[in-house]
């Protein structure tokens, strides 16, 4: 139930429905490929390869994106598959604000998972001892990344693939990036022998 701020009932919320997990990947109905580009279907919640997607053929980004509503064309209205970039935050210093509270904003902290979670994979990948299980080596090793000399010069050559804001001109967004890096506990940790380094 869902009270008013003087305590009276206004309506009662729906209970989400449970969803089943999809036992199932893909059109292919092979495996999952970490590591490459998959998307994952809002309503259906099965992942799918970038190489098996039938209508989106001029399709780009990186693995580990997650800021996009996907559906299939099993799960599409109009039985066509349609992927739509989430909104990145515009911060508006005035009313009326430019965006609504149903809107989904990326922020730095979505841009900051997406490329560290890549540089951790790629990095993994790389190594000989971790090739037969890369997922595996990433779950049980910690990597850390510079700052200034890996996260930021992923930010700079994958711009485009982790947001839709504009480029921007300025480094400002560097100190965005560390105070992120910084604040958000829960998602990145600092390296305790070098606090210019953050792992996942």
């Amino acid at each position: 139930m869902v009270y008013r701020r003087n305590g009276s009932e206004s309506r009662k919320r729906k209970e989400p429905s449970e969803v089943p997990t999809p036992t199932t990947v893909c059109y292919c109905e092979g495996k999952r490929q970490l590591g490459t580009l998959e998307v994952h279907c809002s309503v259906c919640r099965r992942w799918f390869h970038q190489t098996c997607l039938r209508d989106l053929k001029e399709f780009f980004g990186l693995p580990f994106m997650v800021c996009y509503v996907f559906r299939c064309q099993d799960c599409a209205n109009d039985n066509k598959e349609s992927w739509t970039r989430l909104q990145s935050k515009q911060v508006s210093l005035y009313p009326p604000f430019t965006f609504s509270l149903n809107t989904f904003l990326v922020d730095f902290a979505h841009m900051t998972v997406m490329a560290l979670s890549n540089m951790t994979y790629n990095y993994f990948a790389a190594q000989d001892e971790y090739k037969n299980d890369v997922f595996q080596a990433c779950k049980d090793n910690v990597k850390y990344f510079h700052l200034d000399k890996e996260i930021v010069p992923f930010f700079e050559e994958n711009w485009e693939s982790l947001t839709n804001m504009p480029r921007r001109v300025k480094n400002s967004w560097h100190q965005t990036l560390h105070k992120t890096l910084a604040k958000e506990t829960e998602l990145f940790a600092v390296n305790p022998e070098n606090e210019s380094e953050y792992s996942l």
